[in-house]
């Protein structure tokens, strides 16, 4: 479930210190539905909360989005520019250039990420693009520490103001 996904990144990293959130978001039918066509079109509107969602992770310093995709860099420049129009900024495609290898890791053919949202990793746009709204904005509202406790004590808010 992604609010369990959400909680365990933000736990991770306050036990680990770090200072940054990584996602790892797959575009067709997960960030945009698939047309199946060339050119897709790329339908930002179709999943409810997706682009509040996205707003508010690009508007968070310490949230790194991580386009994964196979798609080509052509289109996916495409796609970046008609996510800025939004007001959504991409750190990165297809890798992670800020979490080297080292002597437990090797991320040469796998870039390090945190949450990975996918629809072939059971996420469903239709519903889990308002848990993820939801999670965000309590993090963003109130801190990660603060965040927990009401993620733990089931007193999230069905929805924030913006």
């Amino acid at each position: 479930m992604i609010s369990d996904a959400i909680k365990r990144a933000m736990r991770k990293r306050l036990k680990r210190g770090y200072d940054y959130t990584y996602w790892a978001i797959d575009i067709h039918d997960t960030l945009v539905p698939s047309t199946y066509t060339y050119p897709n079109v790329y339908d930002l509107m179709k999943y409810d909360y997706m682009v509040l969602a996205m707003q508010t992770l690009s508007r968070m310093p310490d949230m790194k989005i991580i386009l994964w995709s196979c798609t080509t860099k052509e289109k996916i420049q495409e796609l970046s520019d008609l996510l800025e129009k939004h007001d959504i900024n991409i750190d990165y495609f297809n890798e992670n250039p800020e979490c080297e290898s080292n002597d437990i890791s090797y991320f040469q053919k796998k870039f390090y990420f945190d949450i990975g949202l996918d629809d072939k990793f059971s996420f469903n746009p239709y519903t889990d693009w308002k848990i993820i709204y939801t999670h965000v904005r309590t993090i963003q509202a109130f801190g990660i520490e603060e965040y927990l406790k009401r993620a733990d004590a089931d007193e999230l808010p069905i929805m924030l103001d913006d």
